[in-house]
């Protein structure tokens, strides 16, 4: 939920009253919605709140917060995007340090292997989401995205540490990340977004480019509720077995869970907590394995 306002009074004015539209509309189809997810995200241009504004969902206060992730991107209040840069610097530290633990046996990974591996997974990880977050770079978090790519050029040049960035990018053979996020955000905005990019005091729009042809038969925006879900009877079998699974990765722990259905009749459930190192495709598939 996302929602402006010029003054505190009206950010909370605005606010509660959406999250009561919310709360009715919840409680009237027996949902709830879980008070450790739900954060306030503060965000401004010029001045910040001296006091933040109090919210709350059905007599459940939402605590604010300064960053949060949400799909994949870790925001901050002023939209600086470091601790989105951080995130990705120890996700993909991680990583490595795992493909070298599990390639000692066989020597380490070759230089050529290791480049790769870069431009194929870990590049595509931090260009994730590049139209929305890569048009506005500061110099801090250049400098952590450049460590990162200056990690994997040293690995698979098997170069020096001491060899400077410029110097290491240049013997692996590899484009500077900040270019690497300038085109994928201009090619973002014109190809997925449909929206105008200037790139040298020269404007650019959609209709001035040849866009791929679309491989989906109807666009996300298009596929309402309506379409997701049938609600006429479909006349199943007696016997007919229906499964639903969940998992849920947080702060406070990793859980999954699925349940069978005969017809309209429960017959099993099953629910587990599990170790902070699982995924979330894990999560959704580990109920399957159990039954």
């Amino acid at each position: 939920m996302v929602i402006a306002a010029n003054s505190r009074r009206q950010l909370k004015f605005v606010g509660c009253r959406a999250l009561k539209i919310l709360n009715n509309w919840t409680t009237s189809h027996s949902l709830s919605i879980s008070m450790e997810k739900t954060k306030v995200l503060l965000m401004f241009k010029t001045a910040k709140l001296k006091r933040s504004p109090y919210f709350s969902l059905g007599g459940n206060r939402i605590s604010s917060v300064k960053v949060h992730k949400i799909l994949g991107l870790t925001i901050d209040s002023n939209l600086t995007w470091v601790h989105h840069a951080r995130t990705l610097s120890r996700l993909l530290h991680d990583l490595a340090f795992k493909l070298l633990s599990i390639s000692r046996t066989g020597w380490g990974v070759s230089g050529q292997n290791m480049k790769t591996w870069y431009l194929t997974v870990a590049e595509r990880i931090i260009v994730y989401a590049a139209p929305v977050w890569a048009y506005k770079l500061n110099s801090h978090t250049i400098r952590i995205l450049r460590s990162i790519q200056r990690s994997f050029a040293i690995r698979s040049t098997r170069a020096n540490r001491h060899v400077s960035a410029d110097a290491v990018l240049q013997l692996a053979g590899l484009v500077p990340i900040e270019l690497v996020l300038y085109k994928e955000y201009i090619l973002g905005s014109l190809f997925r977004l449909k929206s105008q990019v200037t790139v040298n005091n020269m404007v650019y729009s959609p209709s001035m480019v040849d866009l791929p042809e679309s491989r989906w038969f109807i666009a996300p925006y298009e596929f309402t509720v309506l379409k997701r879900i049938i609600l006429e009877n479909q006349d199943l079998p007696v016997n007919y077995l229906s499964y639903f699974t969940n998992g849920s990765k947080s702060e406070d722990g990793v859980g999954s869970a699925f349940c069978v259905f005969r017809a309209d009749l429960c017959i099993h459930t099953w629910k587990f907590k599990l170790k902070n190192h699982n995924t979330f495709s894990r999560l959704r598939l580990l109920p399957f394995y159990r039954h």
